[in-house]
């Protein structure tokens, strides 16, 4: 209680009173913890501004998200969920590398190289999960786009929550400075949902067909991709990943 008090106290200043009890409570919040007790934190709403209740409600919304207490607490790196097995895992790295098949075909070359001196490729095939998701940042670096909701959420950082989408990927689990990141099937499946929406967008042409059908409909595009892929996911497939290109055409 003592470390979560210290966290809380670096966001909110003096307008947190104390752990428990006040008057005048805008805000009240029980998580249960470890050892069967609650962390309550309240805070006076008149010592409080605008921008401190923004910050107030963006962490606590995440209260339900898996870490919390452990982000709160002041814990550093990241780690993958604890929950259930780890089969989610396969399944996201089969999305997005077949994703990263669409991106080949349909990205200009001035997004296709992070270093244009030594034509390092910005997004590759990856083996495992932490690289898929590193290389997939530095795309979305390059494209840089803050006037998107999407894009900001997808290149958040742990500042507000332990449900950071691609920056934990870049830094060791451990040796980490920034606050808990918890690696989670919901967390991947939302950065899934957010590269389609940004390919969706960002290969768009008005005069042209829906992004899926272009893609199946490619000479060039990797067949390969998808020889084992229904033994790791079977309602990933090419007919399932047009759908999803095309909807909200």
């Amino acid at each position: 209680l003592h470390n979560a008090c210290s966290v809380a106290t670096s966001v909110f200043g003096s307008c947190l009173v104390k752990i428990t009890g006040i008057r005048r409570i805008i805000y009240q919040l029980k998580v249960e913890a470890k050892l069967k007790s609650d962390l309550v934190l309240e805070l006076e709403g008149e010592t409080m501004s605008g921008a401190q209740q923004e910050k107030l409600w963006r962490i606590f919304d995440k209260f339900r998200v898996e870490g919390f207490v452990d982000w709160l607490r002041g814990d550093k790196g990241w780690r993958y969920s604890t929950i259930g097995n780890t089969y989610w895992k396969r399944i996201c790295l089969l999305q997005l590398n077949t994703l990263q098949s669409v991106w080949t075909l349909f990205a200009p070359d001035n997004q296709k190289f992070y270093d244009e001196t030594k034509r390092r490729t910005t997004w590759r095939k990856q083996q495992q999960l932490t690289e898929a998701v590193s290389d997939l940042r530095l795309w979305l670096e390059i494209l840089d786009d803050a006037r998107t909701g999407t894009m900001r959420q997808v290149l958040r950082n742990s500042d507000f929550g332990p449900n950071s989408l691609v920056h934990w990927a870049h830094h060791h689990p451990r040796q980490c400075k920034y606050p808990l990141t918890v690696v989670t099937p919901t967390s991947m499946a939302e950065l899934v949902d957010s590269v389609i929406e940004l390919m969706q967008r960002e290969f768009h042409h008005s005069h042209d067909a829906p992004l899926g059908t272009r893609w199946i409909n490619h000479k060039n595009r990797r067949l390969t991709d998808w020889k084992d892929a229904e033994n790791i996911c079977i309602h990933w497939n090419e007919n399932y990943l047009e759908e999803r290109l095309n909807r909200d055409w």
